[in-house]
């Protein structure tokens, strides 16, 4: 390692960031998007059919501000930023800015050439012009007289005329103009508006600026008309939180972003502004820009999540309803109904009439001559098949193209209460089920098949249950019937044998199974994929011989209840799975391959009599209300209309991250109390594999004991062991995270704290316990320690013993082994960094503190321990609240005994405010070079030249509330808000 004289220098390259999408902007006939993260540029192409090059070019800016708008130019992409404004040149891709007096709201291209106008936060625009030499040249600057404080402004030029719609700190919206060929220096306002409750955030006029759309933080968005008279027109509400942005899409009708995650459509009638679509898709919090293609009827958002996503508006969709009464002849009760296909419905009445409602049109069939009222009715959807069952046990099969020519059998001893359908191979599949006592079932599986037009029944036979089980879903694979339970549980037979081969409990807890996907089925080895009605997907890998479920993957990115799955793909596309299901009193559609909500429609709930169908352009629905049956059919391209560009991460804080062992995997944590997996690639991209929400609040902690195994903490006593599992071939690009085990809270305080939070965990290997036993220490923030012992094996936590330090919280945690003996270092919002020898191998001994010392005036935020076993050193870095860093060089002694230890401090170094804010982030690179980052969004790197430490360079990050960094090899991660990438070069 490199002495202090010849400490290495480096130089920190950022390579990647995602983040807040600050800003989205179409160009060049809307085939280019272009999205601005941080200092990245990066354009998409949207006519590339291959998503994986979609991202066409990535640019990075050299300043130091956010870009919070664009505008496509004659000569090149025109960006602004804080007080920063600048130019892309189309042709070579160079950037020429300048950094204005004030910051810039919003910006139009002047008819002159070059020349552009500029509003600022003083009210005031400034007119600069773009010279040949790439400089920039201040024109003019025209005032407002009205220069109240500002919070947004919007410029709208008009022949030779500006217009300035200018929105204060209170409200209001102050109008004024003037003429470019001659502007004036001051300007007074010719009108205002009133309206909003609060600040206004986006102000936008329609392309013939008679209109105008304001959104606020009093969660509304006002339509304003200017062409005749300045007044409102409407006002909508639904947003639940700020919104943030407002686009036309023309002069009727607009979008809306919002920090509740929604984008919305809007639609003025002459009278009202209706919210007539909602689009949900992002993570976390906040929508926070957004471009529209008319061209296209394509939307396109970003978000806090990092996320860019597009969807499709100007859905086709058509309602329509139908009194039952119409539907059949005479009064009757309606029994059942279901989708043949997607554009055909069929109802069944109690007393056997039947009738097709075919393209909106009803076409009634012959009535069944049946011995009792019917009970239950399905399909086998684009099969022309269907069952009816009735009250006395009767089934019925029939082609609703000739249901005279049908097949009828009296199956059960009482009343059909459910049927399910499969279709495998040419032969089609029905499970009838009728209730015969309390947790008791009476089940059938039949296999029948068409021959020469007649339907024969091949197989008819009672199955034998486990107990209190209760069937909702058929899948056929080959020679094995899957069968999904009311109770969470999957029966596997083989098909014409009545045993049950296999059953598994609890997949989804005790809540329903109502879809079973087989993805792969080979040499007895099948993934299998069950979709929940707690509202997770689960994938498994099952085995046959010998039998072996193993959950690889848990899914859950929704409110509400799921209903029902279905999987599938086109040439040169990947499957997609879409899940329904219902969430209050809406039904939704969901891509849940891409996370994407595709439609939600208001139907009063689950508990109303229910059917839908589905292809890849139309989608159907219909629900019984009122003795009416209701329609909803929407024209979708399911694999065009809701896309992802780029995917994201979390859209809230990430509060602990890290690599894996191995450094190809990192694993995340944040606010969200979601756990994300996400590979990383040699050139610093980092891409989500799957995720985990196993905590009921934010994530405090994430800690890795080997690369299978983690461990996570969080509040409310949350501790958690989390699994990898490795795809086919061990690659690390099919990983997946699984949650393992839960911790039993353990109660070592009189009363319950609700607000006890595990600040942070460690672990290491405790092979003195056994095999495949990690010990692991866990702070509290009721000054707490606890030491547990966690059985692979078993999946099992086992309390050891736990001890306090004082009252205040704690906050960080490393483990080593010195002489056999664990110890841990331990720091604490009192500013004190303490070494505990924890006699991990006596349960009866309580751990004791060997030293302590006080490096920080109030809480230390960030820690790093290096302990060299061969000289016996510990050095240990800290970064604290007061902004200050330091480090500190210990010796470890011990007597001959092996039973005293002996602390020696060889150097104590801090400085105090190293840094404007909290020092979240400290890293060691070697043993004469650290790194420290703060939330003044600062990375300071610290050389030790001839015994002193000093500040060797100044890098910045973009990423807000840093909450940490950390490295493998030449690369270094900081995250908070999102996260950024940086190359680690060194200097010779």
């Amino acid at each position: 390692m490199p002495s202090a004289e010849t400490a290495t220098q480096v130089c920190l390259n950022s390579v990647n960031f995602l983040g807040p999408v600050t800003s989205l902007l179409l160009f060049d006939h809307d085939k280019y998007l272009c999205a601005a993260q941080g200092s990245f540029l990066r354009i998409y192409n949207l006519d590339s059919h291959n998503d994986v090059n979609i991202c066409w070019k990535v640019l990075k800016l050299p300043f130091r501000n956010r870009i919070h708008g664009m505008l496509a130019c004659r000569d090149g992409l025109l960006i602004w930023g804080g007080y920063n404004i600048g130019l892309v040149d189309w042709k070579t891709w160079e950037i020429s800015f300048i950094r204005t007096t004030d910051w810039i709201f919003n910006a139009v291209e002047l008819n002159t050439e070059r020349d552009f106008a500029f509003v600022t936060s003083k009210n005031e625009v400034l007119i600069y012009s773009y010279l040949l030499n790439k400089n920039w040249k201040l024109s003019c600057t025209i005032s407002c007289r009205n220069s109240p404080l500002l919070f947004f402004a919007a410029l709208h030029l008009a022949d030779d005329c500006i217009t300035v719609a200018s929105a204060s700190a209170f409200g209001e919206i102050n109008l004024w103009s003037f003429s470019i060929n001659n502007p004036p220096n001051v300007v007074f306002t010719f009108d205002s508006l009133s309206g909003h409750e609060g600040a206004c955030f986006d102000i936008r006029f329609s392309d013939d600026g008679q209109y105008l759309s304001t959104v606020s933080e009093d969660r509304t968005v006002r339509l304003w008309e200017l062409k005749k008279q300045n007044r409102l027109l409407a006002t909508g509400f639904g947003h639940t939180a700020r919104v943030w942005k407002c686009r036309f899409l023309s002069n009727s009708s607009l979008v809306t972003i919002s920090e509740d995650l929604t984008l919305r459509k809007w639609v003025y009638d002459g009278v009202k502004l209706d919210n007539t679509e909602t689009f949900t898709g992002h993570r976390g919090k906040h929508v926070w820009s957004i471009a529209t293609s008319k061209k296209h009827d394509l939307l396109f958002t970003g978000g806090n999540d990092g996320a860019i996503r597009q969807w499709q508006v100007n859905n086709d969709t058509d309602t329509y309803s139908f009194y039952i009464s119409s539907i059949f002849t005479g009064d009757v009760s309606l029994s059942s109904f279901c989708f043949l296909s997607v554009n055909k419905l069929l109802c069944l009445a109690k007393n056997g009439e039947i009738s097709l409602l075919d393209n909106k049109i009803w076409k009634p069939m012959p009535a069944f001559s049946l011995d009792s009222e019917a009970s239950a009715l399905c399909s086998w959807e684009n099969m022309k098949l269907a069952a009816l069952g009735t009250k006395t046990g009767s089934l019925v099969i029939f082609d609703y193209d000739n249901p005279s020519a049908c097949f009828a059998k009296k199956v059960h001893t009482s009343k059909i209460q459910h049927l399910y359908t499969a279709y495998h191979k040419g032969f089609y599949y029905l499970v009838s089920k009728s209730f015969i006592g309390r947790n008791a079932y009476e089940v059938y599986l039949h296999q029948l098949s068409i021959e020469n037009g007649s339907i024969i029944m091949n197989m008819s036979l009672m199955l034998n249950l486990p107990a209190t089980f209760d069937p909702t879903c058929l899948t056929i694979s080959n020679d094995l019937a899957f069968i999904g339970s009311r109770s969470g549980s999957l029966a596997i037979y083989k098909i014409g044998q009545p045993t049950c081969l296999y059953c598994f409990r609890r997949l989804h807890e005790f809540d329903t199974i109502y879809s079973i996907i087989i993805e792969i089925d080979i040499e007895n080895i099948m993934n299998l994929k069950t979709v929940g009605r707690d509202g997770l997907v689960n994938m498994f890998l099952l085995k046959l011989n010998p039998v072996e479920l193993r959950k690889i993957a848990s899914e859950k990115a929704i409110e509400g209840i799921l209903s029902g799955g279905i999987q599938f793909g086109y040439p040169e596309v990947n499957k997609n799975l879409w899940v329904w299901g219902f969430h209050a009193s809406n039904f939704f559609l969901r891509n849940e391959t891409t996370g994407t909500d595709v439609y939600t429609l208001e139907c009063g709930g689950s508990h109303r009599p229910w059917s839908f169908s589905m292809n890849q352009t139309r989608q159907a629905f219909a629900f019984y209300k009122s003795n009416q049956i209701f329609v909803n059919d929407s024209y979708r391209n399911l694999l065009e209309c809701n896309k992802v560009l780029r995917k994201g991460s979390h859209g809230r804080e990430i509060r602990a991250m890290s690599f894996n062992p191995e450094g190809t995997l990192i694993v995340s944590g944040a606010e969200d109390t979601n756990i994300i997996l996400s590979l990383f690639t040699k050139e610093g991209q980092i891409n989500t594999l799957n995720s985990v929400k196993v905590h009921n609040s934010g994530i405090q902690a994430l800690c890795w004991a080997k690369d299978e195994l983690l461990f996570s903490s969080g509040g409310l006593e949350e501790l958690n062991a989390l699994r990898i599992v490795q795809g086919p071939g061990k690659k690390s690009s099919a990983a997946r995270i699984l949650h393992e085990a839960t911790c039993a809270k353990t109660l070592t305080k009189s009363k319950m704290d609700g607000d006890l939070r595990i600040t942070d965990v460690s672990t290491i290997k405790a092979t003195s316990w056994g095999k495949d036993i990690w010990l692991i220490t866990a702070i509290l923030s009721d000054s707490s320690s606890r030491i547990y012992l966690y059985d692979e094996g078993k999946r099992d936590f086992q309390f050891l013993k736990g001890w306090d330090y004082k009252s205040c919280c704690l906050v960080s945690v490393e483990l080593f082994v010195f002489k056999n003996r664990v110890y841990s270092v331990i720091t604490a919002t009192d500013g004190f960094i303490t070494l505990w020898d924890l006699h991990s191998q006596d349960v009866e001994k309580t751990p004791q503190c060997v030293w302590s010392s006080r490096v920080h005036q109030s809480c230390i935020k960030s820690l790093d321990v290096r302990f060299n076993n061969q000289n016996r050193k510990v050095s240990l870095f800290t970064g604290g609240d007061d902004g200050a860093v330091c480090h500190m060089a210990l010796k470890l002694n011990i007597d001959t005994e092996m039973k005293t230890v002996y602390v020696e401090e060889l150097e104590k170094f801090s400085l105090p405010e190293a840094h404007a804010s909290s020092v979240t982030g400290i890293l060691q690179l070697e043993e004469n070079l650290f790194l420290s980052a703060s939330v003044d969004q600062r990375i300071l790197t610290w050389a030790k030249r001839e015994g002193l430490w000093k500040v060797e360079s100044e890098n910045n990050t973009f990423v807000a509330d840093v909450g940490g960094m950390f490295s493998q090899g030449s690369n270094l991660v900081v995250f908070g808000v999102g996260y950024e990438v940086f190359k680690i070069n060194k200097l010779l």
